[in-house]
């Protein structure tokens, strides 16, 4: 449903808040850019696998799942790794942190790619991530346990009832919907609300699943296709 107040020929396209671009570090000083996503919802850090290949970071036994959306548990915790993140553009703040390694953090985003003239709306701003309008993955889900440590600065509207622009530490960083004329091209009706629900449901059968034993003992079978063929059920219940 479109925001309260929002010309009813406008398109709401979601998109989802706090983006933002930063310089990930290991203890041994080695460092990669990566996206990622502010998150006052997430009561922890998250981390991909690949920026934790890519620092060669050491992996530190976790938890068997955490629990997403819903309240679903999800499975495929890889473990935990200590990390530091700041700024593209300046070496402070440089805050240490605890993440969850998992393989997909939410996969790309935004998910469709902002038009130009969205682009256009934060000419002269400072941006976290100047790169927020493609999709790309998010390697760095940053959660509320150290949200509390950057600062916030004063918002702007760009779009009225649509997106707003918050100066942080990090940059300026980009929130909101994005109002358009028509629908952006690639968008559909689902919202993407964090680890895919697809990927927990195909992990939950590979798990639950028993594993298949093929009989190949030749005396097995044999013994198997008598009993079919020479055995029945009696309407007594009893076997004949």
């Amino acid at each position: 449903m479109p925001p309260s107040g929002n010309p009813s020929h406008q398109h709401w396209t979601p998109y989802a808040a706090h983006d933002t671009s930063v310089s990930v570090g290991s203890p041994s000083g080695e460092k990669v850019t990566a996206r990622a996503l502010l998150d006052s919802g997430a009561q922890g850090c998250i981390a991909s696998t690949w920026l934790v290949e890519r620092l060669r970071l050491r992996v530190e036994p976790g938890g068997n799942y955490i629990r997403g959306v819903g309240g679903v548990k999800v499975p495929g915790l890889v473990g935990q790794v200590a990390l530091s993140f700041s700024p593209l553009q300046s070496s402070r703040p440089r805050i240490i942190v605890s993440a969850i390694v998992l393989r997909n953090v939410i996969g790309r985003h935004p998910v469709v790619q902002l038009p130009s003239r969205v682009v256009a709306l934060t000419s002269g701003l400072s941006l976290a991530d100047p790169e927020f309008h493609v999709p790309g993955p998010v390697d760095l889900l940053i959660g509320a346990d150290v949200l509390g440590l950057l600062q916030l600065g004063s918002s702007k509207l760009l779009q009225s009832g649509g997106l707003v622009s918050v100066a942080t530490d990090l940059g300026d960083i980009i929130m909101g919907p994005v109002l358009s004329p028509c629908p952006l091209q690639g968008e559909d009706d689902n919202l993407q609300v964090g680890l895919s629900l697809a990927e927990s449901v195909q992990r939950f059968w590979e798990v639950e699943e028993p594993p298949s034993a093929p009989r190949q003992n030749p005396e097995h079978l044999e013994c198997e296709s008598f009993f079919q063929n020479n055995t029945g059920r009696l309407c007594s219940g009893r076997w004949l």
